[in-house]
């Protein structure tokens, strides 16, 4: 380790700017131990913040930016698209998992609520269970209450189990988990070229692919459910050997491993049949079936399909993210952060005029985003990661496109292209479900076209 570095986990560096910031990078947590003034018995909030071990999930937010609220709340058996089982709260002082009091459970607004809160728009079932007695008491949830995000939730006096000997629990069955939802909701006074630094969980849809025995990051990618990685088709080239690469998601930082993060490997990948890599990058669109779902949590959430086409509205301003150089060249490294750049949406037109000068067509599955001025973009190593667009009607995110390739980086007059994701949903579908997976997705066009391009990823796969 460097004498800038820090060393953890036994085997790992990270930059001296991670140690005492409030997050962990590393599994041991050692980058988060005797940090600031606080006594073994507080929580470490970052920028000198320290709280009492009881103030984690007590439902009041004790830390400038939320932290101790998060991850207090779970389902046993299962969390993917359907939540179920036995609630449970972690409780900071025993550093256990415990069961959620159930005693006077209003199942018409805390069953909802607490679906709410893992991600879930609704719960189905409520089942209180008195485990003293082993008896069962089951309903099944007609209405569908609106709950008011208001007041501090119901578990603060909760999980720490019932009182007077009573051990009543709940399950709970929570449906319809909503994509494009980050459980962090950063303030964007962060600052790819031009880009501002994300946090931690405010981008949990991206991935990282990493490739060889040493995991070297070469490409992004975009969970859209507890099965499926997008990403881009130029980043899997012509490999057939998939046993080499990692999936890791959940990450923000790339150098770093906490307990957040989970590893897959891939069990199959599926290129657009249109895409020819020695042509320009049309369809540059892949899957990647993951070999074991994940679970969604926090930092790990999908991101949703587009239902509208991006490229009919020009000027929208969306968001491109990655772990991309902040510069051109091959001497640039990948940044060890997860970078945010705002790019509005570029008339397809104006951008296929801009590009014919450069004797390259630019198809109609293709999307184009950037400044005329050029000053921000996406760049080398964010390739298959996504340009994301905020539906504003649901407030939730959805991936427009996937990056696929440019001239150099935020070039005048020569915009990032991406994969125009929506032209490609009924594909998306049709894969999905032949693999026994499916998505809910909307209509596609398609479109190819050939010429030359500099592709976004790393070449040594």
């Amino acid at each position: 380790c460097s004498s800038d570095g820090f060393r953890c986990d036994r085997v790992r560096c990270i930059p001296k700017s991670w140690v005492c910031d409030g997050y962990l990078d590393c599994q041991d947590s050692s980058d988060e131990h005797n940090c600031s003034n606080c006594t073994s018995h507080q929580f470490y909030c970052g920028k000198d913040v320290c709280i009492e071990q009881d103030d984690i999930c007590d439902g009041i937010k004790d830390c400038p930016d939320g932290r101790d609220e998060k991850q207090c709340l779970r389902l046993r058996k299962s969390m993917g698209e359907i939540g179920e089982g036995k609630l449970e709260a972690w409780s900071a002082t025993t550093n256990l998992w415990t069961t959620v009091c159930g005693e006077n459970w209003d199942q018409n607004v805390m069953s909802h609520k607490a679906c709410r809160m893992l991600g879930y728009s609704k719960a189905i079932e409520t089942r209180l269970s008195d485990d003293s007695l082993a008896s069962n008491v089951q309903n099944r949830l007609g209405s569908q209450s609106s709950i008011q995000n208001t007041k501090p939730f119901f578990y603060k006096d909760r999980n720490k189990g019932c009182k007077n000997g009573i051990q009543m629990s709940v399950y709970l069955k929570c449906i319809e988990f909503e994509c494009g939802k980050p459980a962090v909701f950063a303030n964007p006074t962060f600052r790819i070229v031009g880009g501002n630094e994300s946090r931690p969980g405010q981008w949990p849809w991206l991935v990282a692919l990493h490739g060889g025995p040493d995991e070297i990051f070469f490409c992004g990618g975009i969970l859209i459910s507890r099965h499926w990685v997008l990403s881009a088709a130029h980043c899997i080239g012509n490999q057939t050997e998939l046993s080499g690469w990692t999936v890791k998601l959940g990450l923000t930082r790339r150098a770093a491993s906490p307990l957040s993060v989970q590893r897959r490997k891939i069990s199959a990948v599926i290129k657009h049949p249109l895409f020819n890599s020695a042509n320009l990058y049309a369809n540059d669109i892949a899957l990647l079936l993951l070999d074991k779902e994940v679970s969604f949590d926090e930092f790990l959430r999908p991101v949703c399909l587009p239902s509208i086409n991006i490229a009919d509205h020009p000027a929208t301003e969306c968001t491109v993210i990655g772990w991309g150089k902040p510069k051109h060249g091959d001497d640039a490294d990948y940044l060890n952060v997860v970078h945010e750049v705002k790019v509005p949406i570029i008339n397809h037109t104006q951008c296929a005029h801009w590009y014919s000068f450069q004797d390259i067509t630019i198809a109609h599955s293709m999307l184009c985003a950037g400044y005329a001025e050029g000053e921000k973009d996406a760049c080398q190593g964010d390739s298959g990661g996504p340009l994301l667009c905020k539906n504003v009607a649901t407030d939730s995110w959805f991936v427009a496109g996937v990056v696929s390739w440019g001239i150099n980086c935020a070039q005048p007059q020569l915009p990032g292209i991406y994969t125009n994701v929506v032209m490609f949903n009924d594909w998306i579908g049709e894969v999905t479900s032949s693999f026994g997976y499916g998505l809910k997705t909307t209509h596609h066009h398609t479109s190819h076209s050939r010429s030359h391009f500099s592709h976004r990823s790393h070449t040594s796969h």
